[in-house]
Parts: structure tokens; sequence; C-alpha cells
């Protein structure tokens, strides 16, 4: 199943990748709204990880085309 990722960066932060294994966990989960997330994100040097917190706002599983 496909997902979406909305992200908010700051104004000069990278983009961010995933390994395969941290995906194909993900995807094990049945999210529902209102669930709680984080996300560790390093500093360009690895020398330290801030955590973002959110919540899930929806879920959605298109019925038709290339994310079904």
């Amino acid at each position: 199943m496909a997902f979406e990722v909305v992200y908010y960066p700051k104004a000069g932060w990278s983009d961010f990748v995933l390994k395969a294994e941290v995906v194909d966990a993900a995807m094990s989960v049945t999210w529902c709204p209102g669930m709680r997330i984080k996300m560790a994100v390093e500093t360009d040097d690895s020398s330290r990880t801030t955590w973002f917190q959110g919540l899930v706002s929806s879920v959605n599983v298109p019925e038709h085309g290339a994310w079904r």
C-alpha cells in the first residue's frame, strides 16, 4: 500500500530518506486519525538528533490509480 507524508521542513533543511526496512515496518501499522507520531531528524554531520512530534490527521486508501 502506498502512503503520503506531508512534511513541512524548516528553511534550509534538506530532504530526508528512509531505509526500506523503516517503510516496511510503518506499512504493517494500522494507522488511524489521532495516533501520535514522532520522527527523528539528524543534523547534516549527525552530531545531534531532533525529534518532531505530531498527530495523524487522516487516513485514506485510494481505490484506483497507481497507488492502490
